[in-house]
């Protein structure tokens, strides 16, 4: 399977390697979002999950699934240069790392969410 190009496998490795993120934080690092968006990458990414409701309804009333099946993608492309750029159990402090760990914690969410919709399985490992 290709884990590039708009494919499942590429989602689902967005999604495991988000389940592994979350599985490796100690348990004082509770996901808490900051209000401080500094960073472009998180920026990027959090502007994206607030796009999800939208491509929802968008999507229950035209049938165009493929719009869905696209914001995935691009959810999964911001996502993994989010990963690259942002450092997320090794951020500096304390705060940022519960920061950065509640967008893993919320991408997770919309991938699986999403997925569910479309009808593709999620798995916690690859």
């Amino acid at each position: 399977g290709s884990f590039e190009g708009k494919t499942a496998p590429y989602l689902l490795n967005a999604y495991v390697r988000i389940i592994s993120i979350l599985n490796q934080a100690d348990k004082q690092h509770t996901p808490v979002l900051q209000d401080d968006f500094t960073e472009t990458h998180e920026r990027v990414l959090a502007i994206k999950l607030t796009q999800f409701a939208d491509i929802v309804e968008e999507v229950s009333q035209s049938y165009e699934i493929h719009q869905l099946c696209q914001y995935l993608f691009e959810l999964a492309q911001s996502f993994h240069q989010y990963y690259e750029n942002c450092p997320i159990l090794k951020a500096k402090k304390n705060e940022i790392i519960c920061h950065r760990l509640s967008l893993c914690h919320m991408t997770a969410k919309t991938i699986k969410l999403g997925m569910d919709l479309i009808g593709i399985k999620t798995i916690n490992h690859m």
